[in-house]
């Protein structure tokens, strides 16, 4: 399953991917880990990118969709995954559109995490988290097992420049005006869900599973892996409607049910379309 989180900076979109990487094992992918990849083994896209950030300027969407692109072609990703942070306007949500549509791929569900700002500039304002590996924990709902102390690798927690209130307030005004809109565009696609995010944790991840077995559901019953599927349904259905005919100019008194299935068996298995079907289907 491919599964794209919205929400606002702060919203608990990246917790909930964690969960969600966990107990399905997806790979939760998200823009930051993606730049760090890319810098640290300096490939030639992490390199274009480094001339950008070291100017303070934005990276450009192209450098930005080719690092993504790239991670998604790894092996861990066959299954599918998460995306968080990404894509955040609507142009690169039309250009991973556009990158998985000649493979025959989609996206899934998008999954927003609604929280109010008020809310997330109170939550920000909490936040810890660990220069070295990443790990994320909060003062009041996700403690480290000691203070101050990454669970992960022990190093110690520092509080971003990005989760202080001026800037957490900056943030939001970005989010509203360039990602916001990607809530539209998904739920004119048809795959957007909404959750409520202001739950506690578990509350709000035994939603998104039961959001997930849905989209589970509705894909087993309508995917179709190729065009000659289609065309072995459609044999299929021309069987059974020479089998129903067949069957019902059989019918007569003191023949039973039982009697009338069997030959509808015998007929199917004698088609000549029997082996292909069974051998394809």
């Amino acid at each position: 399953m491919k599964i794209i989180m919205l929400g606002a900076p702060g919203a608990g979109k990246g917790s909930q991917a964690s969960r969600i990487s966990k107990v399905y094992g997806l790979p939760h992918i998200s823009t930051g880990d993606i730049f760090r990849a890319n810098l640290k083994g300096e490939t030639e896209l992490g390199l274009k990118a480094k001339t950008y950030m070291d100017h303070g300027e934005l990276v450009p969407d192209e450098i930005t969709i080719a690092m993504l692109l790239n991670r998604l072609e790894e092996k861990d990703c066959e299954k599918g995954y998460i995306l968080d942070g990404f894509p955040r306007t609507i142009p690169q949500a039309e250009a991973l559109e556009n990158a998985l549509a000649p493979k025959g791929e989609k996206i899934d569900l998008a999954l927003d995490v609604e929280v109010p700002d008020d809310v997330i500039i109170h939550r920000m304002a909490g936040r810890r988290t660990c220069p070295h590996c990443g790990a994320i924990f909060h003062l009041e709902t996700l403690k480290p097992k000691k203070e101050g102390i990454c669970d992960n690798c022990g190093e110690h927690l520092v509080q971003r420049k990005d989760d202080e209130e001026n800037t957490v307030k900056n943030r939001l005004k970005v989010y509203h005006q360039s990602t916001e809109p990607l809530i539209s565009f998904y739920k004119k696609e048809g795959i957007l869900e909404e959750i409520d995010g202001t739950k506690d944790l578990e509350t709000v991840f035994a939603r998104v599973k039961e959001i997930l077995s849905q989209v589970e559901r509705k894909k087993s019953m309508i995917e179709i892996k190729s065009k000659r599927e289609i065309e072995l349904m459609g044999e299929a259905g021309k069987v059974l409607a020479e089998v129903h005919e067949k069957v019902g100019e059989a019918v007569a008194p003191g023949k039973s049910t039982y009697e009338l299935d069997k030959y509808a068996e015998e007929l199917i298995r004698k088609s000549k379309m029997y082996s292909k079907l069974s051998s394809s289907l």
